[in-house]
């Protein structure tokens, strides 16, 4: 089973999700990535944020795991929450996330929403984040 470690990043009563639009089919996930030969969880972690957002994070710490059918790796994949405390910066996509856009077929729009939109987003992956987001840190 293949480990994904993902950022839970908060700032402002918001929070910073992924807006995915693959193959003309809209959903929701959060920045994180693969965990390269020789690299631990946390340095992916910091890695990815790095490459895909732009942001340096500081303060982090794991917070939920749950496993979900990854249709693209035809088995199922271990999503490890990190939620960041401490992070500077600013948002702007990058690294391979930009490529990809150049095809038009798979798009990345890293948004900040409220509890109110965050809440109406559907679907969100992996199956699980949502409703452990609402219920234990979007109060």
């Amino acid at each position: 089973m293949r480990q994904r470690p993902c950022a839970i990043i908060i700032k402002d009563n918001k929070i910073l999700v992924m807006k995915r639009v693959r193959d003309n089919t809209t959903y929701f996930t959060f920045p994180g990535g693969h965990v390269e030969e020789n690299e631990d969880l946390q340095t992916t972690l910091k890695r990815e944020i790095e490459e895909e957002l732009n942001f340096d994070i500081m303060n982090f710490k794991e917070i939920f795991r749950v496993s979900d059918f990854s249709p693209r790796d035809n088995d199922n994949v271990e999503s490890i929450f990190y939620l960041i405390s401490d992070f500077k910066g600013e948002l702007q996509l990058g690294g391979p996330e930009i490529e990809r856009m150049k095809t038009g077929k798979n798009n990345y729009y890293p948004t900040w929403y409220n509890k109110k939109e965050f809440s109406g987003l559907d679907p969100i992956y992996p199956i699980g984040i949502k409703n452990f987001i609402l219920d234990k840190l979007f109060r």
